[in-house]
């Protein structure tokens, strides 16, 4: 008996044998156990289902040795905290999905999705398949229908537990659809890409081959279309970033945001001042201006190779999670474009479903104007960022350090009366046309403040305190639990 047990549990190690093992070395990619190894926590990894198996057959219809299933999965921790982890296996037939199973394993609803959706942990998905096979299909008897298909709890998850996806080399098919239904998604810059078609179908489609990095790598989804968020420079960094990401969130909408130790900001207010004065010549980095608010190494962002007049991070003030959106004047002027408005649809999705109060910063004259944003649906992007944050029920604090106006600058608040509004002095209130009334350059933004439009302005040396004292205002009464209707949206 127990011999058995070591046979199948050395064939289970073993993945798809030792020539593919070294294909993949040769393309620099880790296996699939050293990936989810290297994730992890040392030694808290409990796998579940090590021993399915995936039939194999010559092309003369002989029945082979089989090898294991094409999907890992189970549990373990990072940083002491549950999650569940499923990874696709390239040695194994591709990464093929395991419709041959009696119940699939994971990667497009399966027993992974399941088990992070009942027992309410973070779900990170490694993904490495080139998706549907013909031959498990030939294995199963018959070729299952998409349409009857499950997507349950895909979508669901979104609004329960933080999701995670990964590509780590080619990933095709529904594979490249279980990618974006996430919360993060990261990309290998010299191995990802993915695609709803791969080369082979172009090619047949079109009648001229392409490359698949220039079909689906980074370039197309990281920096170009902002289907994946981030991209990482090998396997390790990609881990790295996928542990600081699941650092700012609690396990699951029922519980609140761990809080961290105190830090004190990389920048001080005298930079802070310094910055405010290179506000009206929209020369200034905005980075920076965020590194003088949040905790000293606390800024994670997301997205930075697209929709880039925006800036997205996850960053801690006095060790609290927060997100922060603030707009680039020196990309576009701090225009917002469709990209950008995406971005921040996702961050605020993202806070407002696990309780991450946000900060606003803003600088920007309005939508980017021209050919090209509008046939890229600019306006009917920008509002359903208004309408996201609008519909926010988490603390909203707008800083106001340079220019306001139109859709990107309604976008910048919530519809709450309580949401917090305040203004350096450098700040500017325009019309609809863009334009600063004449009479005096500052003069619309003390209208408002008299009005009570504006809460109150601020020397830039006191944003760090300012910003502090309202998140810790905001942390008495925050309450956790799941929000009324879909919360999250890929």
């Amino acid at each position: 008996m127990h011999e058995e047990i070591a046979r199948r549990r050395a064939m289970a190690l073993a993945l798809g044998g030792p020539d593919r093992i070294e294909r993949e070395r040769r393309a620099g990619r880790l296996t699939v156990r050293e990936r989810i190894a290297l994730l992890l926590d040392p030694g808290s990894f409990h796998e579940v289902g090590s021993m399915a198996i995936t039939p194999m057959e010559a092309a003369d219809g002989e029945r082979l040795e089989p090898l294991p299933a094409a999907f890992l999965c189970g549990f373990g921790t990072i940083d002491g905290r549950h999650l569940v982890v499923g990874a696709e296996d390239y040695t194994v037939q591709g990464g093929a999905a395991t419709i041959h199973l009696e119940k699939f394993k994971g990667s497009w609803t399966g027993y992974v999705e399941d088990l992070a959706y009942q027992r309410a942990v973070p779900l990170v998905l490694l993904m490495n398949g080139a998706g549907g096979s013909v031959s498990a299909q030939t294995a199963k008897g018959y070729a299952y229908i998409v349409a009857a298909m499950r997507t349950t709890p895909i979508l669901e998850l979104l609004d329960r537990v933080p999701v995670v996806t990964a590509v780590l080399g080619p990933v095709a098919g529904s594979g490249a659809a279980r990618i974006v239904c996430s919360h993060f998604s990261i990309m290998s810059r010299p191995n990802g890409c993915m695609f709803a078609g791969g080369p082979p179908l172009v090619e047949r489609s079109l009648g001229r081959p392409v490359d698949k990095f220039e079909l689906g790598g980074v370039d197309v989804h990281v920096a170009g279309a902002g289907n994946i968020d981030n991209a990482g420079e090998d396997e390790p960094d990609m881990f790295g970033q996928i542990r600081r990401f699941l650092s700012y969130l609690p396990p699951n909408v029922d519980q609140l945001p761990p809080v961290g130790d105190r830090q004190e900001p990389a920048v001080g207010p005298q930079e802070l001042e310094e910055l405010a004065a290179a506000v009206s010549g929209g020369d200034y980095d905005v980075r920076r201006l965020i590194a003088g608010i949040v905790d000293a190494g606390s800024v994670f962002e997301m997205g930075a190779e697209f929709g880039r007049s925006m800036v997205s991070v996850l960053a801690r003030v006095e060790g609290r999670p927060v997100g922060v959106l603030a707009h680039d004047a020196r990309v576009d002027g701090g225009a917002m474009d469709g990209l950008a408005a995406d971005k921040q649809v996702r961050l605020v999705q993202l806070c407002d479903t696990f309780h991450l109060p946000i900060l606003v910063v803003v600088d920007t004259p309005g939508l980017r104007a021209d050919e090209a944003a509008e046939a890229d649906g600019v306006v009917r992007r920008a509002v359903r960022a208004v309408g996201t944050i609008h519909r926010a029920t988490v603390p909203v604090l707008t800083l106001h350090v340079g220019r306001v106006a139109g859709l990107a600058g309604m976008a910048t608040t919530a519809a709450d009366h309580l949401a917090m509004r305040f203004a350096w002095p450098t700040a500017t209130i325009e019309d609809e046309a863009g334009l600063v009334g004449e009479e005096e350059a500052p003069g619309s933004l003390w209208r408002n403040v008299e009005s009570f439009g504006i809460e109150e302005v601020i020397e830039p040396r006191q944003t760090r305190e300012t910003v502090a004292a309202w998140l810790g205002l905001g942390a008495v009464g925050a309450v956790p639990g799941p929000k009324t209707g879909q919360q999250f949206r890929p």
